[in-house]
C-alpha cells in the first residue's frame, strides 16, 4: 500500500526518571519507545479494520435479500481497502529533564499529523473526535481510595467545629447582649 505524508507535530512524552538512567541505554530507550508507538498505531488499525469488517458482514447478513445495499457496502470495504496507511514519520529529537521536586525525563519527538491524532484519540477520547464524532470520556469503575473518606470526615467535622464556634459568637452577642467590651486579661 500507499503511504501518505501529511506533515509533522512535535510531541512531548513524559516518563518517569532522569537523563543520567539514559546514559550508555539511549538507543536501548529509543528502539523500545519507537516499537511501543507503532504497536500502539498497529492495534487501532487492527481495531478499525475488526470493526469496519464486522459492520460488512452485518450489512452483508441484513441486505442480502437487497442487491443495492450490498454492492454500495461493498464499494465503502474497497475504498477502506485500498485507503494507504498514513506515515508515522517518528522520529526521537532529543531527551531532556523536567520538573522541580520530581524529576521527569522528556522525550522530544516528531510524528506525522496522522499518528499524531490517532494518539491524542486514544489518550484523550473527549478532545479528539473519532470520524468527526465527539466522545464521551471514559467513566472510571475504580472505587475511591480509603483517604478520601478520611478527607470527608475532617472535612465535616472542621465545618461544624467552626459552625459551632460561629454559633456561640452570634449567641453571645445577640441574645445575652454583649456590649462590645472585652473583659480585662
Amino acid at each position: 500500500k500507499e503511504v501518505t505524508d501529511g506533515g509533522k507535530i512535535h510531541l512531548e512524552f513524559f516518563f518517569d526518571g532522569s537523563t543520567s538512567e539514559l546514559t550508555d541505554h539511549e538507543a536501548d530507550f529509543s528502539k523500545a519507545f519507537e516499537s511501543m508507538i507503532e504497536t500502539q498505531l498497529q492495534e487501532r488499525r487492527v481495531v478499525e479494520f475488526r470493526k469496519k469488517l464486522a459492520a460488512r458482514r452485518r450489512r452483508g447478513a441484513a441486505g442480502a435479500d437487497d442487491g443495492e445495499g450490498s454492492a454500495i457496502g461493498d464499494e465503502d470495504w474497497k475504498t477502506f481497502l485500498k485507503s494507504p496507511i498514513p506515515a508515522t514519520d517518528f522520529s526521537i529529537r532529543s531527551y531532556r529533564e523536567a520538573g522541580c521536586m520530581l524529576t521527569f525525563l522528556v522525550c522530544q519527538t516528531s510524528l506525522s499529523v496522522n499518528a499524531s491524532e490517532v494518539l491524542g484519540q486514544i489518550a484523550f477520547q473527549e478532545h479528539f473526535p473519532i470520524d468527526g464524532v465527539a466522545q464521551a470520556p471514559s467513566a472510571s469503575t475504580k472505587p475511591l481510595p480509603n483517604w478520601v473518606y478520611y478527607m470527608g470526615c475532617c472535612t465535616f467535622a472542621f465545618t461544624f467545629i467552626a459552625l459551632y464556634a460561629w454559633w456561640q459568637v452570634v449567641r453571645q452577642f445577640a441574645f445575652i447582649g454583649g456590649d462590645g467590651v472585652l473583659p480585662p486579661p
